[in-house]
């Protein structure tokens, strides 16, 4: 019983820092084969932190009697300790060797000619941006009409990857041909929403 709360606690800064890295896009949209690697080897890591903790808690670094008996409070201690040296890295070490080990594969995929690779799917890359104003039409693939629009208020990926956006609906269409929106214009993209069957207009605006 001791032996399985000590493996509890110790792994929970393993996925804690899974969450926290996959909520900032860090980790992104790689197949469940490479979210189970990467939940693996935050666990392991975090289960070496909170051993040493704990063994420099107890003064003990014999492993047979380390689990001999658990204290809760050397447990608790060694657990928010384990946790703010997570956090640590999470913030600059993690973020920093996998951008820097995808940045010399895209370097690689480069000098090979192929085009550059992703970890976050399209659409987060596209509406994560927290700089401009993004406004989205809504358009049908038979007609080709456009049935609503607006700017983003909100949007979410459910676990099918199907996209849900809400937007803040406008009593007009915006005018992209005029020359005080047309000057404000960062970037237009058309992008196929495929789970939803339907074309989004994509127009990012700069904030005024």
């Amino acid at each position: 019983m001791s032996l399985i709360v000590f493996l509890l606690s110790s792994g929970l800064p393993g996925l804690y820092s899974y969450i926290h890295l996959s909520s900032l896009s860090v980790i992104g949209e790689e197949d469940s084969l490479m979210k189970k690697l990467y939940l693996t080897t935050f666990s392991f890591v975090s289960v070496l932190f909170f051993t040493l903790i704990y063994a420099l808690l107890s003064w003990s670094f014999e492993v047979n009697t380390l689990f001999d008996s658990i204290n809760l409070w050397r447990v608790l201690a060694s657990l928010v300790i384990t946790l703010i040296i997570v956090y640590v890295f999470n913030t600059y070490i993690y973020r920093k060797i996998i951008n820097v080990f995808r940045k010399n594969i895209n370097k690689i995929r480069n000098e090979k000619g192929f085009t550059k690779s992703i970890q976050m799917s399209p659409i987060n890359k596209i509406l994560d941006d927290e700089n401009n104003i993004i406004y989205i039409e809504r358009i049908d693939n038979e007609t080709n009409e456009v049935y609503s629009s607006g700017t983003l208020k909100y949007y979410s990926i459910d676990n099918n990857q199907n996209l849900i956006i809400v937007l803040k609906e406008q009593n007009k269409r915006l005018d992209i041909n005029k020359d005080d929106i047309k000057k404000n214009i960062v970037e237009k993209i058309l992008y196929f929403d495929a789970g939803n069957s339907i074309n989004l207009r994509i127009i990012k605006l700069k904030k005024i």
